[in-house]
């Protein structure tokens, strides 16, 4: 990325990524600026005149939003279009954002491919008999991560007392799955439409939510040929940059459980023994 800038739009209480990102920008010469997307009030012009040399030359930039979206505000696309308009490239376009943040939206979106998807369900007007399980359910934000918001409920009763209690409350933005039986747990992460990471671990009632902090996560083998598979199926819909895919499987049966955009590195850093931001920074 000779003669550019990278300005990348992350979250600032995301201390171990920004200082990775730093860490390895330096390393690699690449001119780094971090904001946070309520640093910037719009349009962006008028801001670049008020503060001169606060931020740099958008027709000189590559723009890397890391902002998940798990506060329901999204500001930060907004931020993002002006500095494309300006000049900027943005390493995922503002389609990507929208079709992966919301766990629903991007039911539907994979759905087109036919994947080998959970059944999802999106109930503000507590449906129950939409539903084709007796139970045990997930109830799951919208947005979320690191398992945060991620609920066990045990049958139709209990789901039903979960929608009352949220409906209650003026708050339905909760998907319902059924409950999935499964022996061990993937993450792929992909750069560019290719396979860097293959994290894996075994089920266990302690932990059956996903997260990848947790230490049972291990190094696994070479992703196997229908993983592959369904990577390049999903890199069929749209251009994407730095992403992971998470699965389940049990007798070799998989199971896509969702499209992460903004996935952390902290958990694949310490299994690797590596920054995994150096294979990332180097395609830019």
């Amino acid at each position: 990325m000779t003669g550019k800038n990278l300005v990348i739009m992350t979250r600032t209480s995301n201390i171990y990524f920004l200082n990775k990102a730093k860490e390895v920008s330096k390393k690699m010469g690449i001119q780094l600026t971090v904001i946070e997307p309520s640093e910037v009030d719009l349009p962006l012009e008028k801001f670049m005149e008020k503060y001169p040399g606060r931020l740099p030359d958008p027709k000189k930039t590559i723009f890397w939003n890391r902002v998940a979206g798990t506060s329901y505000n999204d500001y930060d696309q907004l931020v993002a279009k002006n500095w494309q308009i300006l000049g900027a490239e943005l390493l995922n376009s503002l389609n990507v954002h929208h079709h992966y943040r919301d766990k629903f939206h991007q039911y539907l979106h994979l759905k087109s491919l036919n994947l080998p998807l959970i059944n999802t369900y999106y109930l503000p007007n507590m449906n129950l008999e939409m539903v084709n399980s007796n139970g045990p359910f997930v109830a799951k934000t919208l947005r979320g991560a690191k398992g945060k918001g991620v609920v066990k409920l045990e049958d139709k009763a209990a789901l039903k007392d979960f929608l009352t209690l949220t409906s209650s409350m003026g708050d339905t933005r909760f998907i319902i799955q059924p409950f999935i039986e499964y022996q061990y747990e993937h993450r792929l992460l992909v750069l560019k439409g290719k396979v860097i990471g293959h994290f894996i671990k075994e089920n266990s009632n302690e932990h059956w939510k996903h997260n990848l902090s947790n230490a049972q996560w291990k190094k696994a083998e070479k992703a196997n040929e229908r993983m592959l598979d369904i990577v390049e199926e999903i890199n069929t819909l749209e251009q994407k940059f730095f992403y992971a895919i998470d699965f389940i499987s049990k007798n070799d049966e998989l199971t896509v459980l969702e499209v992460n955009m903004c996935p952390g590195i902290e958990g694949p850093d310490a299994i690797l023994e590596h920054s995994i931001l150096e294979n990332v920074l180097s395609v830019i």
